[in-house]
């Protein structure tokens, strides 16, 4: 089981989620490991805006982009709300972006991504059972 505050290049596979989203802190603790890998990510203005299922909303300032060492380059974009402590969600329509193929067995779930180099990567758990990538476990070299 991953404990994601003690892994903040982890995110939680949403496919609940219409946007890719972290909160400030979990942002935070993601751009310092991230850069500290020798990746590539900025962080752009932001309007994006999100109603919560508790109806309250927010608007976002800001979002990462965390760009992946492939040929050609791609990126993933997540929004960041300043409220709470929400890790990074990544959302239907950015692992659709990245092409991700998940397989589902009784015994393990494995994400595939071509763009990433990535074949049948059995999946890790965070600790409320949730899918998590390492984004770092998957950044691809550049291909020659």
């Amino acid at each position: 089981m991953i404990d994601l505050r003690e892994n903040p290049t982890c995110v939680i596979l949403d496919i609940g989620c219409v946007r890719s989203v972290s909160s400030r802190k979990a942002a935070n603790a993601f751009l310092k490991a991230w850069q500290n890998k020798g990746n590539t990510v900025e962080v752009l203005p932001s309007n994006a805006s999100f109603k919560f299922a508790n109806s309250e909303e927010t608007t976002c300032k800001e979002k990462m982009r965390i760009w992946f060492n492939t040929d050609p380059c791609i990126y993933t974009d997540v929004d960041i709300i300043e409220e709470g402590n929400v890790p990074i969600l990544m959302s239907l329509p950015q692992m659709q972006n990245l092409r991700f193929t998940l397989e589902a067995t009784p015994e393990e779930v494995f994400l595939s991504c071509t763009s990433l180099a990535y074949f049948r990567k059995p999946l890790k758990m965070s600790t409320p059972r949730h899918l998590v990538v390492d984004l770092c476990d998957i950044v691809a070299p550049v291909f020659s």
